[in-house]
């Protein structure tokens, strides 16, 4: 499954913490429903570390992170 937040990018605003929260949410579910995770934001800055580290600790709540 490939998750494409994409139409997101020209939306997002650091300070906007509704978008934020709508791209966690779409990707934790896309997290129960994977086998494999890749972050990659190719330097659009979507991705930021708190982003990511919320994303990791789902992952790891739900038995979904492997090192």
């Amino acid at each position: 499954m490939i998750v494409n937040f994409e139409g997101l990018v020209s939306l997002l605003d650091k300070n906007n913490l509704e978008i934020r929260k709508q791209l966690i949410d779409e990707a934790k579910k896309s997290i129960l429903d994977s086998d494999l995770v890749i972050f990659s934001d190719f330097n659009y800055g979507v991705l930021d570390n708190d982003t990511v580290r919320t994303l990791i600790a789902f992952a790891k709540e739900n038995g979904k992170y492997r090192t």
